[in-house]
C-alpha cells in the first residue's frame, strides 16, 4: 500500500488547531477519529455537563459588538445563505447552533422557509421533516441517507438535526458522493462531478489565500504532512466546499452545517461565491472555543478592538460574526502521531 493509499484511508483534512472541517478522503465521509482523536473522547461529550445551555457569547467581528440570539438571527435572516460552523468533537457548538436554527425556524425575510444543508450526508441525501412524524427513529433515516454514525461521533449533532426537523425544514447533503474524494485525489480536477465542472477555475484563490489553506492541512497533519499532498488534499478541499455551495444555492434560502473549516472566508466556501452564477446573499458565523472549559467570560475575551490578542483577532475576522463556547475535553492529537511510512 502506498503512502498516498493510506492517508486516503485514515487521514482527515483537518486542522487540529479547529480551522478545518473533516472531509472524508477516502469513502466520502469524515474521519473524526484520524491523528489521534479517540472514539471514547467524542462519544464522551454527550454527558449531562453540557445538558444545560450556556448564555451565548456571540460578537460581530466587524465592530466586535456583543450581540444576543435574536439580534443575531435578525441580522441572518435576510442572506439567503448562512455557514453555521463547528468543531465537530465539541457538543457546545452542535446546542448552540440547535438554538440559532430553532430561532430561524420562522424563514428567510421573505417568507421562504429554510433548508438545512449539511457536510454530514452526500449530496444525493435527502430527509424530509415528516420523518419525526413516523415510528422510524431518526439515526436509522439519518444512516440510510448515507450517515456515518461512528465518524460523526453520534449523538453529537443529534441537536441540530432534530432543531431543523422539528421546524419544518428539509435536510439536504451537500458533500460529495462516496468514492469522489478518492477520485479526485487521484485523477485531479478532471473526475470532478459533472454539477461542479469548470467551476472551480472560475473562482481561484489568491496567493494568500492558497498558502493559508496549504498551512491548514500541514498543520491539521502535526506538521508532517509531505509537500506532494498538498494539492490533491486541496483540491478535495475546495471540492467539497464548492459541492456545499452548489447544493445550498439550489435549495436557497439555505442554512449550511459544516467545519470551521469549510465556512471560513479566505479559502473556504465564501471563496467560492464567484463560480456560481446565481446572486448570493452570504454569510458566515464561525462556532469557536474560549480558552477555559468553562462558560466564556467577558473579560476573559479580548472584546475590544484594542485587544492585545493579534491571534484571536486574525480567528474572528475569518468569519462575519463567531459564537464562543467553552471548550471540549480533548487530548493533544498530535500526541504519538507519525506519518505513515511509503512502503516499498
Amino acid at each position: 500500500m502506498t503512502l498516498s493509499d493510506v492517508l486516503l484511508k485514515s487521514l482527515c483534512i483537518v486542522s487540529l488547531a479547529g480551522l478545518f472541517g473533516c472531509t472524508g478522503v477516502g469513502r466520502g465521509g469524515p474521519e473524526i477519529l484520524a491523528a489521534g482523536h479517540s472514539d471514547s473522547n467524542l462519544l464522551g461529550q454527550t454527558s449531562a455537563a453540557y445538558d444545560t445551555p450556556l448564555a451565548p457569547v456571540v460578537i460581530e467581528t466587524r465592530t466586535t459588538e456583543r450581540l444576543d440570539v435574536k439580534t443575531l438571527t435578525q441580522r441572518l435572516k435576510s442572506h439567503n445563505i448562512i455557514l453555521l460552523g463547528e468543531l465537530h468533537d465539541n457538543p457546545h457548538h452542535h446546542q448552540a447552533r440547535a438554538q440559532l436554527i430553532e430561532a430561524l425556524g420562522s424563514g428567510h425575510d421573505t417568507g421562504q422557509a429554510f433548508t438545512l444543508v449539511v457536510e454530514q450526508l452526500p449530496m444525493d441525501a435527502v430527509i424530509s421533516p415528516g420523518v419525526i412524524e413516523t415510528n422510524t427513529d431518526l439515526l436509522t433515516q439519518l444512516n440510510r441517507a448515507g450517515f456515518l454514525e461512528k465518524a460523526w461521533g453520534w449523538p453529537l449533532h443529534e441537536p441540530v438535526f432534530k432543531a431543523a426537523l422539528a421546524q419544518g425544514m428539509a435536510v439536504h447533503g451537500g458533500n460529495l458522493v462516496p468514492g469522489q474524494s478518492m477520485q479526485l485525489f487521484r485523477q485531479g480536477e478532471s473526475s470532478l462531478p459533472t454539477a461542479l465542472q469548470g467551476l472551480l477555475e472560475k473562482a481561484p484563490l489568491s496567493d494568500r489565500s492558497q498558502k493559508a489553506l496549504d498551512k491548514a492541512l500541514v498543520d491539521g497533519h502535526c506538521g508532517q504532512l509531505p509537500e506532494t499532498m498538498l494539492e490533491p488534499m486541496g483540491l478535495v478541499q475546495r471540492a467539497t466546499d464548492l459541492a456545499l455551495l452548489v447544493t445550498a444555492s439550489q435549495r436557497a434560502p439555505a442554512i449550511v452545517i459544516a467545519g470551521n473549516g469549510h465556512v471560513r472566508k479566505d479559502f473556504g466556501i465564501p471563496s467560492l461565491t464567484g463560480a456560481i452564477a446565481k446572486s448570493i446573499r452570504l454569510v458566515t458565523v464561525g462556532f469557536i472555543e474560549s480558552d477555559e472549559q468553562t462558560e466564556p467570560s467577558e473579560a476573559g475575551l479580548g472584546l475590544t478592538p484594542r485587544s492585545a490578542d493579534t491571534a484571536r483577532t486574525a480567528e474572528w475576522a475569518l468569519y462575519d460574526y463567531v459564537w464562543i463556547t467553552p471548550a471540549a475535553t480533548r487530548e493533544d492529537p498530535c500526541k504519538g502521531f507519525q506519518m505513515p511510512k511509503r512502503s516499498r
